[in-house]
C-alpha cells in the first residue's frame, strides 16, 4: 500500500511539473529527451492494468447505465449492479452484517444505494468466486455477475454460456479490452 502510495504522488508531482502526461485512455506518456539527439525521442507507453473497480464500474455501465435508481428485469432487478433478491440474500448469508444496519435490517430495496450494492456484489463475488477475485479473472466474475453461480460448473449449461459471453463481450467493450 506504502509503495503504491508512494508511485501514486510520484506520478502526481511529475504530471504537475510536466515531465508527465496522462492522456484521456489512462496512458502514462513519458516525455524523455536524450541529451545528445536534437530529435526528441518518441513517447513510452505504459498501459495501467485492469482492477476489480474496474470491473465494478463496467458491470454499472454495462447493467444500469450507472443509474443507481434503476428497475429491470419486470421489476425483479434494481440499481445499477441490476441485483435480484436471490443475488441479494446469497450475499447477505455470505456476509450476514450486509443484512443488518444500526436501527434494523437492510432490505433488498437498499441496492438503490451505490456503496451498499457494490458491498453486496463484493460478497457475492467472495462467496462464489474468491480464487477468481484473486487471480483478476474478470472474465468469469462478469459471467457469475450475470449467469449465476451454475456458469462456475466445470460444464455450465450451454445456454447460461452462450448469454454470458454476450454479457462478457459488452463488459470487455467497457474495460477497452
Amino acid at each position: 500500500m506504502k509503495t503504491m502510495t508512494v508511485f501514486l504522488l510520484t506520478v502526481l508531482v511529475l504530471h504537475i511539473i510536466g515531465v508527465i502526461h496522462l492522456n484521456h485512455t489512462h496512458n502514462i506518456v513519458y516525455d524523455y529527451q536524450d541529451p545528445k539527439k536534437e530529435e526528441p525521442a518518441p513517447p513510452v507507453k505504459v498501459t495501467r492494468t485492469t482492477e476489480l473497480g474496474d470491473l465494478l464500474k463496467a458491470i454499472s455501465k454495462v447493467e444500469s447505465n450507472d443509474d443507481d435508481k434503476a428497475v429491470g428485469d419486470n421489476g425483479k432487478s434494481i440499481g445499477r449492479y441490476q441485483i435480484s433478491k436471490a443475488y441479494w440474500k446469497d450475499a447477505c448469508e455470505h456476509d450476514p452484517t450486509l443484512g443488518k444496519k444500526h436501527n434494523g435490517n437492510n432490505k433488498w430495496e437498499d441496492c438503490h444505494i451505490d456503496n451498499y450494492a457494490t458491498q453486496i456484489v463484493l460478497a457475492y463475488f467472495d462467496r462464489y468466486a474468491a480464487k477468481h477475485v484473486k487471480d483478476k479473472n474478470w472474465e468469469m466474475l462478469a459471467r457469475l455477475h450475470n449467469g449465476g453461480p451454475s456458469v462456475l460448473k466445470e460444464k455450465p449449461p450451454k445456454k447460461i454460456w452462450d448469454n454470458t459471453t454476450i454479457y462478457w463481450n459488452k463488459i470487455k467493450k467497457e474495460l477497452g479490452l
